[in-house]
């Protein structure tokens, strides 16, 4: 790769990628790298997917919110929301 592509990569990812560190115990550390080897995944693969597996869980939709809230807002009275 040129020095140039390389500069490229570089600043997309500055531009539209955000890093997280993540500390975790070392046992921890094993057990989530097993888990990612028993799904041929890398770690980083692994805790990507299952973080974005969670976002988009539909309990967590914008709807089932607003039912929720809607929810507590009439104690446990659904109707007047639907």
């Amino acid at each position: 790769m040129s020095e140039k592509q390389n500069k490229y990569i570089q600043e997309y990812k500055k531009e539209n990628y955000k890093r997280i560190p993540l500390d975790v115990k070392l046992d921890l550390y094993d057990q989530i790298k097993a888990k990612a080897a028993d799904n041929g995944e890398a770690v980083n693969t692994y805790i990507k997917r299952l973080v974005t597996a969670d976002l988009n869980k539909k309990a967590d939709s914008p709807v089932s919110r607003i039912v929720g809230l809607c929810t507590r807002i009439f104690k446990g009275d659904q109707a007047p929301c639907t």
